[in-house]
């Protein structure tokens, strides 16, 4: 019966807010509609990717600054010395900066190492202090491995994100581990500097400065990236926002217009249940007379 399928329609279409429930039921508009929605699919895909490699970019940026504040401190240590002329307490600071550089370098997100290379056995610089810098053989000093990671963030751009441990502290190491042979040379590393001292140190506070340097151009490139990445995710947002309305639009039912449809063919439903009641009662008095 018509008024009964128009009913049930009706119904559904309340209930989902949908026009209807599978594709075919879009008729010339379903070919569209499969087309929209594999688009939007694909840029909701590219929107996750996007995601993760914004946490791993600020990640990232964490750890560099975190690696060029230890830099930065070590060769404002030594400044300090030079301009008081003294040698008290220089070790302990030096320690200090190199502990927190190191914390930089191997710096972990999500349980891997940042700038690991794909090599997630072992931390990617190995001396953890001045100590272990000075033990281990210049060649053993770095273990990531070679892989640079890189994403595919739209259409059209794919980022390499992927930032090595020897790439970014093989500079800054060398200085350090000059300055442990320093310290080790020059114990008890107490009292008034000598001029010899001095030199060496101004020396390594400018090879310092250096290095630092070159951490804070790795930082600028990876802030960089941050704001491709950012720009990208809010293009995708509008192109998502925009597909997901034209959907809407041609999906999404008038649900006014469907409470409408439902009222006639339920009073339609109610009029032929009536009829075909009157109907048969009028048979029945056919018989009977």
């Amino acid at each position: 019966m018509r008024a009964q399928h128009a009913k049930d329609t009706a119904t559904v279409q309340l209930t989902s807010g949908k026009i209807a429930s599978d594709i075919g039921g879009y008729g010339q508009e379903a070919e569209s509609l499969v087309s929209h929605q594999s688009a939007l699919a694909r840029l909701e895909g590219y929107q996750e990717v996007a995601k993760i490699v914004s946490e791993r970019l600020e990640s990232q940026n964490t750890a560099l600054e975190r690696a060029g504040d230890g830099a930065s401190d070590a060769k404002e240590a030594i400044l300090k010395a030079i301009a008081s002329q003294s040698l008290e307490g220089l070790t302990t600071q030096l320690e200090s900066s190199y502990t927190a550089f190191v914390d930089g370098i191997n710096y972990k997100h999500q349980g891997d190492y940042l700038f690991g290379g794909g090599n997630e056995a072992q931390s990617p610089l190995a001396a953890s202090s001045l100590g272990e810098l000075a033990s281990l053989p210049t060649g053993s000093l770095f273990r990531n491995g070679a892989v640079k990671k890189a994403s595919t963030i739209d259409q059209a751009t794919t980022l390499q994100t992927g930032l090595l441990a020897g790439d970014i502290a093989k500079e800054t190491v060398d200085v350090f581990k000059d300055i442990k042979t320093f310290i080790d040379s020059n114990q008890p590393m107490t009292g008034k500097m000598s001029e010899t001292q001095r030199k060496t140190l101004q020396d390594l506070a400018n090879r310092m400065g250096k290095a630092y340097s070159g951490i804070v151009d790795k930082t600028a490139l990876n802030g960089n990236m941050q704001n491709v990445v950012e720009n990208s995710l809010s293009s995708l947002k509008a192109q998502s926002t925009t597909l997901t309305n034209i959907i809407s639009t041609k999906t999404d039912v008038d649900k006014a217009e469907a409470y409408t449809k439902l009222q006639q063919a339920d009073t339609s439903v109610k009029i032929a249940a009536e009829i075909v009641s009157n109907l048969k009662s009028s048979s029945l008095l056919d018989l009977l007379r």
